[in-house]
C-alpha cells in the first residue's frame, strides 16, 4: 500500500469515529464512546490526514512520481 492510501484510510477511520461519536462494533474493531472534545479533535485530525493524502497523491501525479 502506498503512503497516500494508508493516510486516507487512517483519516477516514478517525473522521468516522468523530462523526458517529464511537460506540461502534464491527467484527474485530470496536470504537468506544467519546467525549465531545475528543470527537472534534478526531474530526480535525481525520480531515487533515485525508487532505495530506490527497495533496501527496496530487503532487505525485503532477511531478510524474512512481
Amino acid at each position: 500500500m502506498s503512503v497516500e492510501a494508508v493516510l486516507a484510510a487512517k483519516g477516514g477511520i478517525a473522521l468516522l469515529g468523530g462523526i458517529f461519536g464511537g460506540g461502534i462494533k464491527a467484527k474485530e474493531i470496536e470504537i468506544p464512546q467519546m467525549h465531545v472534545a475528543l470527537r472534534v479533535i478526531s474530526v480535525l485530525i481525520g480531515s487533515l490526514l485525508i487532505l495530506v493524502a490527497a495533496t501527496l497523491s496530487r503532487a505525485g501525479a503532477i511531478s510524474g512520481g512512481p
